[in-house]
């Protein structure tokens, strides 16, 4: 059985990190941002039907998607950005020294380029469209680094629920 913690998806999981290595880093950036007054910002992206895909069409289509997912996260992101797979499938990025309309403008970007993904399975075309909840915060606005994470991902399950292929601004700590 394949470690959770290792997963890499084809030729696109250089540079992912596990879940326990991207909330470690988190961690440590929320720290550097609370002492030194810098903003965080992180978005969380959940593929839209994923599920679907591994039901339909087996679990070799919903690796491919999540591959295009991951290399179109990571053409768009910085090098000091870090990404990461959760456990449910999804992708947290953490975005030191990112204010909130950074954030947008990536996440926006995201869902343009995820979406523009055309995939075929079983001689059927498919769209992929993509829900990322995004969470930008200053020094002041969260205690603890789970706040952000866990208002990216609601704001991913929102937009999700509204019908996906959309991003969700939200607030940590509210």
């Amino acid at each position: 059985m394949t470690d959770p913690t290792s997963i890499q998806f084809g030729d696109a999981g250089e540079g992912l990190f596990s879940e326990q290595q991207v909330l470690h880093l988190l961690k440590v950036e929320f720290r550097r941002s609370r002492r030194y007054s810098y903003p965080l910002s992180c978005l969380v992206v959940r593929v839209d039907r994923l599920e679907r895909i591994g039901d339909v069409h087996g679990f070799e289509a919903q690796d491919l998607v999540m591959s295009e997912v991951v290399r179109s996260v990571t053409a768009q992101i910085r090098t000091c950005d870090f990404l990461g797979l959760l456990p449910d499938q999804r992708l947290l990025v953490v975005m030191p020294h990112t204010p909130e309309d950074g954030i947008r403008i990536v996440a926006d970007r995201l869902v343009e380029r995820i979406g523009g993904n055309r995939f075929e399975f079983d001689g059927k075309q498919a769209r992929i469209t993509c829900s990322i909840g995004i969470a930008a915060f200053d020094a002041d606005q969260a205690e603890f680094y789970d706040q952000i994470l866990e208002a990216a991902r609601k704001a991913a399950d929102n937009a999700a629920a509204s019908g996906g292929g959309r991003v969700e601004m939200a607030v940590p700590g509210a």
